[in-house]
């Protein structure tokens, strides 16, 4: 549903068009409202946050808004704990599995991160961006 808008985002020259100070509050409506739908999700990361890096005046409106990090670490915290709960679950089985199979083989976990963990992790760059620059250390 992104699909369109996410290629925008892949040009320069065109990312103006959806990078717009309105454009923060309907990213994290979209965050908030399609958090379980992963693809939907993880699009509108990834607008969000080309859209701070693109436009300065976004960055600061949302950095001057309380409410707009508040929705965010809200998202941020609901999505986590959902991810926990998955993670710990999934990896028992499979590594119960792994036991069985090969009793003498040394458990090394090499997996990719999930397009889920990789949008959570950009969720919290984006929350980092915005919140007081007293908080970074700087």
């Amino acid at each position: 549903i992104l699909k369109p808008f996410v290629n925008v985002a892949r040009h320069e020259e065109l990312i103006h068009a959806i990078a717009t100070e309105h454009a923060g509050g309907l990213y994290i409506d979209l965050l908030q409202t399609f958090r379980d739908k992963e693809e939907i999700f993880q699009s509108a990361v990834s607008l969000l946050k080309s859209s701070l890096a693109h436009n300065g005046g976004l960055l600061k409106h949302m950095q001057g808004s309380g409410e707009s990090i508040k929705r965010l670490k809200q998202i941020k915290e609901i999505k986590a704990k959902k991810e926990g709960a998955q993670l710990m679950a999934a990896p028992t089985r499979l590594n119960r599995t792994k036991a069985r199979a090969n009793p003498n083989k040394q458990k090394h976990s090499h997996r990719r991160k999930s397009g889920s963990v990789l949008a959570l992790e950009s969720l919290g760059e984006i929350i980092w961006m915005l919140e007081p620059q007293k908080c970074h250390g700087l």
